[in-house]
This record gives C-alpha cells, sequence and structure tokens, in this order.
C-alpha cells in the first residue's frame, strides 16, 4: 500500500482507469494524467508526491516510480520510470522533487484547461 486512505481493490481500479490505452503499462502522459487528477491544493500535491517517495527523502528515483506503480500491478520497465522522471525533471539531477512534481501537476491541469 502506498500509505493512501483507499484499499488496493480501489488504487489498481484507478490505475486501470488511468491506463488509457489498455497495454497495461502507464506511459508518461497516462502518468502525469494520473497524477494530476489530484487537487493542486498543496496538502493534496504532498500527499501524492508521498505515494512515490516510497523512502520519504523528498525526491522520487525512476526506482522508486517503478516500485511504487509496481505495488499496484502498474508494469513500468525502469527505462520507462526512467524516461518520466527525465521528462519531470527540470534540474537535471536524475530525480523528481516536490517542486519539479507540483510543476508537473499545474501544467498538467493548464494543458487540461486548453483542450
Amino acid at each position: 500500500n502506498l500509505g493512501l486512505p483507499y484499499d488496493d481493490d480501489f488504487i489498481s481500479m484507478m490505475l486501470d482507469v488511468a491506463d488509457t490505452d489498455g497495454d497495461g503499462n502507464l506511459d508518461y502522459h497516462e502518468f502525469v494524467e494520473f497524477v494530476s487528477s489530484a487537487r493542486s491544493d498543496e496538502a493534496e500535491v504532498r500527499a501524492a508526491f508521498r505515494r512515490f517517495d516510497l523512502n520519504g527523502d523528498g525526491q522520487i528515483s525512476a526506482r522508486e516510480l517503478q516500485a511504487a506503480l509496481a505495488q499496484q500491478n502498474q508494469t513500468v520497465s525502469l527505462e520507462e520510470a526512467g524516461d518520466i522522471v527525465a521528462a519531470v525533471d527540470q534540474d537535471h539531477d536524475g530525480y523528481i522533487n516536490f517542486e519539479e512534481f507540483k510543476a508537473m501537476m499545474l501544467n498538467a491541469r493548464a494543458d487540461e484547461g486548453r483542450q
């Protein structure tokens, strides 16, 4: 469990919904849509961030992203997780920190508003 107030069946169902192309994997866009579904409220964003920051060090590595998704039966290779991290990692340190995560969510919301 990722520390969420929901049971594993509910989270699995939500991840199945996030897998919009039905291939059993979350790509970058599906991941962004999934994460951006949280409210932009700071506490909500922090809670969403903590779901992926498994070791609590304030940053999300490709391995953490892969493991967090694997816990919910979502298959993402380490390479795919690395690609997602690289796409979000603005300071190019190899991790997603909270500010980068928050910016990703806000950008996703802005993109939704333009569609």
